[in-house]
């Protein structure tokens, strides 16, 4: 009898333990889940804008292209007289591919200005090279592997569209979902303002 009870009580346990483990690993997906959405659709923040008007942050990060890591950094260095606009994006986020794919045919419009993708924070470099080969862009990635160089231009949501004038000025900051005729309108008045280029 105090076996059968003792064999009860185990597989009692055993299932309710089962099922904690289960509903906290369930838990913990739907928070991250949660996460990635808020990080992808948050609008512009506040904090974020006090960086436009400033000057750009210089940086230098490794950089891999079709799924090879360069020999050489790439550096970034504002103020060179050629307007850039660096777009930060991660591969966890869905929602960067659609910004993306319309920040590409908005920037092919435009010639004298650079496009500098930055993952970040950057995942083993296979990963954004397969995201942006679903895209069909061929520049390479720069791989912002701790956060830092977001950080300097106060991003926390993504995908980020940071427009930096031929001065090293920050002309603009877009997050989350950003509209084609927005990005098209500020790169268009960074190329033709005299002392911006």
């Amino acid at each position: 009898m105090m076996t059968a009870i003792k064999a009860r009580w185990i597989t009692t346990h055993l299932s309710a333990s089962r099922a904690l483990r289960g509903g906290m690993l369930s838990a913990a997906l739907l928070a991250l889940l949660l996460v990635i959405l808020f990080r992808a659709c948050a609008p512009s923040t506040t904090a974020t804008r006090l960086y436009v008007g400033k000057r750009a942050s210089a940086f230098t990060l490794a950089a891999e292209q079709a799924g090879v890591l360069s020999p050489a950094p790439t550096t970034f260095t504002p103020g060179n007289g050629r307007p850039t606009l660096l777009i930060f994006f991660y591969t966890l986020c869905t929602h960067c591919l659609l910004e993306m794919q319309s920040a590409r045919n908005v920037t092919g419009e435009f010639t004298g200005l650079r496009t500098m993708y930055i993952d970040s924070p950057a995942e083993r470099p296979n990963l954004p090279e397969m995201m942006m080969h679903r895209l069909g862009i061929a520049d390479p990635v720069l791989l912002d592997t701790d956060g830092h160089v977001a950080a300097r231009y106060g991003v926390a949501y993504y995908p980020a569209f940071v427009l930096v004038d031929g001065q090293g000025i920050v002309r603009d900051i877009w997050t989350g979902e950003t509209g084609a005729s927005s990005l098209r309108a500020g790169i268009q008045q960074v190329l033709t303002t005299p002392g911006s280029r």
